[in-house]
């Protein structure tokens, strides 16, 4: 993964069905990042490039959610939730524009469970961006067909990883 066109990897989830894998592969040049799918022995199946950064989310039964900046910015993220299905085909469930930045997320039943980071650091906005030290955070649900999303809380402080039983 790494060598003249990528310097590194982010975030990657391995899907528990059939052993793929999906990984933010960090681009030597232009900045960002791109999402690379591979085989569980390393065989490359497909890449979703353009736009400023990819990121993966979760594995559900539809396929893979990944969330997409479509350009790098230090006051908003525009976004979208994509969901990329096993015949390549790929919609976007929900987009939008935030001046905050997305946090963690988590699969629940059939739905996302994310943290939103209300102030971040200064730098980049997107998957790369930092709660401020006195930063709230909210934390939003929004289902897979992307009809529903509500915020559920707020909270004063950091959530960095919301637990789900």
């Amino acid at each position: 993964m790494t060598g003249d066109r990528y310097t590194d990897v982010g975030q990657f989830l391995v899907n528990a069905d059939d052993g793929s894998i999906a990984v933010e592969a960090l681009r030597a040049t232009p900045p960002g990042a791109d999402l690379v799918l591979l085989q569980a022995d390393g065989t490359r199946i497909g890449e979703v490039g353009g736009g400023y950064w990819q990121r993966p989310l979760a594995f559900s039964n539809d396929g893979l959610l990944y969330l997409a900046t479509t350009c790098a910015s230090a006051t908003t993220q525009s976004y979208e939730l994509h969901l990329r299905q096993a015949s390549n085909r790929d919609d976007v469930i929900s987009s939008g524009i935030t001046t905050g930045g997305v946090g963690n997320v988590q699969l629940l039943n059939n739905a996302l469970l994310y943290t939103r980071i209300l102030t971040p650091t200064d730098g980049p906005r997107g998957p790369q961006a930092l709660a401020a030290p006195d930063s709230a955070t909210a934390l939003w649900l929004i289902t897979l067909d992307g009809q529903a999303r509500r915020e559920l809380y707020q909270a004063p402080v950091s959530i960095t990883e919301p637990q789900t039983r």
